[in-house]
């Protein structure tokens, strides 16, 4: 088996893996991957879980990586 087939299984198995666990959700400030990992309405931004900002004001603005 070659190394990129090996490498793509193991990508498809992290990622099913990921997607359908039932794991627990993610409150406020906690690290997430996807707005579905976080609890309720809460979202995911810049691998964190918050409430979704309303108008731009409610969020701070985006820092420079």
């Amino acid at each position: 088996m070659s190394a990129s087939r090996v490498l793509g299984l193991v990508v498809v198995s992290v990622w099913l893996a990921a997607g359908c666990s039932s794991a627990k959700k993610i409150d406020v400030g906690g690290t997430c991957i996807l707005n579905s990992d976080c609890t309720g309405s809460l979202v995911c931004t810049s691998g964190l879980c918050h409430t979704a900002c309303r108008v731009s004001t409610d969020c701070p603005p985006a820092r420079a990586a």
